[in-house]
């Protein structure tokens, strides 16, 4: 493969997870959005919106399909379905390199990051939503763990639209074609910070009452042992498990928030 310049690649360092990679990959789509080669690029491939749609409607499908067609996989790239984010960084090419050589009509050769980091850059130049999709693509094997991604690919969304439509331009699937054998896992929006999605799967009316439970279930622990004598380091262990589980210091947060409260309003009613 012949090699780009050290300037039209990106790297990506201190990658913990795959997470990680995600996260900067969502960031770095964020910064090479406003890159003027980037915007005069997209600006050359737009078609004209009707006059009743500030946005076209047809940019979605030509940004797709040059990401899909021209970016090429490597040998190196075919059948090597690997954890994201198993290693300490990853390089990709620059969204700046890919356009450079579409105009010159040289070739691009890349893997689904590299066409995903692309495709999301052309999208959220011209507004549309963006959101990066972690997945696994079943492999078929025995035994094989579903919850580990292996792939990424994106979803977007027309600016007065919230349906989410995949684009994954690793195969030769049809614009908004998801194949059947790529699970989704965790979803990444581009300029929003992760925790509002977050926020959104965790349902804490479960997850409360669940904790208190756990909570309440190792106080019972602990005084269980101390009735049976026993050993200091058994009781001592349990007591720093539950003076460090998070939600130990939530409660004990607003347990305090609440005295200070009651005195206040105490002290409010003497004076």
């Amino acid at each position: 493969m012949k090699k780009l310049y050290e300037e039209d690649r990106v790297i990506l360092w201190e990658l913990k997870d795959a997470d990680d990679f995600a996260r900067l990959i969502a960031r770095r789509i964020e910064l090479y959005a406003t890159h003027p080669e980037i915007n005069a690029f997209a600006n050359s491939i737009i078609p004209v919106p009707p006059k009743n749609l500030p946005y076209s409607k047809e940019f979605p499908k030509i940004a797709y399909l040059l990401a899909r067609d021209k970016i090429k996989y490597h040998r190196e790239y075919v059948g090597g379905i690997r954890e994201l984010g198993s290693q300490s960084h990853e390089t990709l090419i620059s969204p700046v390199a890919v356009v450079r050589s579409i105009k010159q009509n040289k070739p691009v050769f890349g893997d689904c990051d590299d066409k995903t980091f692309f495709l999301g850059t052309l999208l959220a130049n011209k507004g549309y939503k963006v959101r990066l999709v972690l997945a696994h693509i079943l492999k078929g094997e025995v035994g094989e763990n579903v919850n580990i991604p292996n792939h990424i690919y994106l979803e977007f969304a027309y600016p007065d639209s919230d349906k989410w439509i995949p684009l994954d331009a690793s195969g030769n699937r049809p614009f908004g074609e998801l194949s059947p054998n790529v699970i989704p896992l965790k979803r990444f929006y581009v300029g929003k910070p992760e925790i509002h999605e977050i926020a959104k799967k965790v349902d804490f009316q479960k997850t409360l009452p669940d904790t208190l439970i756990t909570l309440g279930n190792l106080m019972k622990s602990v005084g269980e042992d101390m009735k049976k004598g026993a050993p200091k380091i058994t009781l001592g262990m349990k007591f720093i498990e539950f003076i460090t589980n998070p939600f130990t210091w939530v409660l004990g947060g607003i347990t305090l928030f609440l005295v200070g409260v009651e005195i206040y309003h105490g002290i409010r009613r003497k004076t």
